[in-house]
Order: structure tokens, then C-alpha cells, then sequence
């Protein structure tokens, strides 16, 4: 088998579940290009691991987009810039300095537990409680009474959250 065929041995590698997440953990920024369903699991996991998103998609549905401000704590680059060309990423993504990529990842480590929903059984004693229902409520609340969605839009509206509560 030549080494260059696709379905050689030497090509193929086994990623596991420990790969993914160290990749996750251990990069600044995720690419998160339109999928065929209006949210994905993969912007959770970037999330959770603490990658700022570089949302691709001129027509994503974002969770808790009522008391979330996502403009705080992504990135957004439009589908026809990358159309156009495929550097339309890095060039925006070069356009951020340090301090502003400490700021983006200082505010998704702010609102990364809304996304959680606990971390390890439930049944263990060291099983630590995310905000995902809290935020849900909140979000649900912000939906049904358009007066309160309003004090929610703030640049700091994932305080609001807990307010929600």
C-alpha cells in the first residue's frame, strides 16, 4: 500500500476523547463554521474548555441570546469573507491584540459555567453544580417578558443571570 493512499495505516490515527480536549484546552481560539443544525455540541465543548469561539455563520442561532451578550466572549468572522478567502480568519483573528484576547477570554471564563451543567455523577461527593438551568431560566424569563429582556442588555448582561435566580 503506498503510504500516501488515505487508507493506509500510515495516514490513519486514532484521536481520543483525551486528544480532543487537550486540542480544546490547549488552543486560544475554535473554529465554529455553520453546521446543518442551528446549534452545535462543539460550541459547548469550546466553551467549556475555555477556547474562544470564532463563530463562521451568518445565521447562527446562539443560546441564551437574550442574557448573553456573545459579541463579550467570541469572535465573529462572516461567510461570504471566507468565501472570498480563507485568510479572512487569520486576518481577523491577527487584528486582535493581546490585551483584547485576554479580555474575550477573561469574559467566556465568566459565563462558561452557564453552559455547564455539572461536572462528574451527580451521585459522587466532589460532584461540583454548573449554571445551565439557571441560565436556561433566565433565558426563558428574559423570552416570555420583553420589559425585563431590555435591563438585560448590557455589556455585562451574564450578571443578569444571577439575578434571574
Amino acid at each position: 500500500m503506498d503510504s500516501t493512499d488515505s487508507n493506509s495505516e500510515m495516514t490513519r490515527k486514532t484521536y481520543t476523547v483525551a486528544d480532543y480536549t487537550d486540542g480544546i484546552r490547549n488552543s486560544t481560539y475554535c473554529l465554529m463554521p455553520r453546521g446543518d443544525t442551528p446549534s452545535s455540541r462543539r460550541m459547548f465543548d469550546a466553551i467549556a474548555g475555555g477556547c474562544i469561539p470564532v463563530i463562521i455563520s451568518d445565521e447562527i442561532r446562539l443560546p441564551f441570546q437574550h442574557t448573553l451578550d456573545w459579541a463579550n466572549f467570541t469572535v465573529r468572522v462572516g461567510e461570504n469573507d471566507v468565501n472570498t478567502t480563507a485568510k479572512s480568519i487569520s486576518q481577523a483573528l491577527a487584528r486582535i491584540d493581546s490585551k483584547e484576547r485576554g479580555r474575550l477570554q477573561k469574559r467566556l471564563l465568566a459565563v462558561r459555567d452557564s453552559f455547564v451543567f455539572g461536572v462528574g455523577s451527580p451521585n459522587d461527593p466532589a460532584f461540583k453544580a454548573g449554571g445551565a438551568a439557571r441560565a436556561m431560566l433566565a433565558e426563558v424569563r428574559a423570552t416570555l417578558d420583553p420589559k425585563r429582556c431590555k435591563t438585560l442588555d448590557s455589556p455585562h448582561r451574564s450578571s443578569a443571570l444571577l439575578a434571574a435566580q
